[in-house]
Formats: C-alpha cells, sequence, structure tokens
C-alpha cells in the first residue's frame, strides 16, 4: 500500500506542478497588465515632469522681463529735476555764452540732454547725455549767435528716460 500511495503522491504532485505552471501562465497576462499600467504611470509623470519644468522656467523669464519693464518706469518716475537758473554773458551786440543751470532733486542720477530753441526751431543744444548727480546742481554754457533783445528762449531739457522739464528765458 505503501507502494501507491508513492504513486499517488507523485501523480498529486506532478498535477500540482502542472497546476502551478498554469498559474504561472495565467499570472503572466496578469503581469503583463501590471507592467502595461506602469510604464502609463511612467509615462504620464514624464509629461508632467516636461511640462512642469517648461512652465517654471517660462514663468522664470516672463517675471525677469515684467520686472525689467516695471523697474524703467519706476526709475522715470524717480527722476525730478528742475531747470534752476539762466543767464546770459552778452559779448557782442548780438552774440553771448548762454549759461543754465539744471538742479537734480530726485532720487536717483540722472542724464540729461539740453536744447535751447528760438521761435520753434533749435539754436543751440548739448547732447553729451550728462550725468547729474542726485542733489546736485550742472552748469552748461552755450554760445549763442544771432540773438536780439526781447528774443525768448526756450530751454529743454530732455533725460535718456523721457522724462522733459522746461524753462524760459527772455534776453533783456
Amino acid at each position: 500500500m505503501k507502494r501507491k500511495t508513492r504513486a499517488r503522491d507523485g501523480m498529486t504532485e506532478r498535477k500540482n506542478l502542472t497546476c502551478l505552471g498554469r498559474r504561472l501562465l495565467r499570472d503572466r497576462r496578469a503581469l503583463s497588465s501590471v507592467i502595461g499600467e506602469i510604464i502609463l504611470c511612467a509615462s504620464v509623470f514624464g509629461v508632467g515632469t516636461a511640462l512642469w519644468a517648461f512652465s517654471r522656467g517660462y514663468m522664470s523669464y516672463e517675471m525677469t522681463n515684467y520686472w525689467q519693464k516695471v523697474s524703467v518706469n519706476i526709475y522715470s518716475l524717480k527722476e525730478r529735476f528742475l531747470v534752476e537758473n539762466v543767464a546770459l554773458n552778452s559779448t557782442g551786440i548780438s552774440t553771448g555764452s548762454l549759461l543754465v543751470w539744471v538742479y537734480n532733486y530726485g532720487e536717483i542720477d540722472i542724464q540729461a540732454n539740453i536744447y535751447i530753441v528760438k521761435n520753434g526751431s533749435v539754436i543751440a543744444e548739448d547732447l553729451s547725455a550728462a550725468t547729474i548727480s542726485r542733489n546736485d546742481v550742472v552748469e552748461f554754457a552755450f554760445d549763442l549767435t544771432e540773438v536780439t533783445i526781447s528774443n525768448e528762449l526756450v530751454i529743454k531739457v530732455e533725460t535718456l528716460r523721457g522724462n522733459e522739464n522746461y524753462g524760459s528765458y527772455t534776453i533783456p
């Protein structure tokens, strides 16, 4: 009887191995669906990471670009200056040296160009973009020709940021 039991045990072992093999085959199908899910999750994660990196870089670029534009406007608002004084040193009947003092009372240094206008046309200009430090007065000298008594001169001071200030002077 023992032999038969052993034989039966061997058959049951073979059946168990066969069933185990079939289970593995069935489990492989389940394994392929799990691998498919993992690949799908990894691809979604990769695409999401790529979109996040792109949007972060783009936002950083836009933020820098926006700040540059805003800072230009802020500096333009901080510019404060005026034509402090104007004087003429006559060297002849229709010639002279015009002295213009520009005072910067703003919070930042400015760079200014100065124009002298008579009857709508520019007769003298200083396009050196001279730097005027904050809380400082700078003198500009212009040699004028063909000016007569009672001519009205307009002094236009324009900064490189586009701010303008005007002064006027009537020749005595």
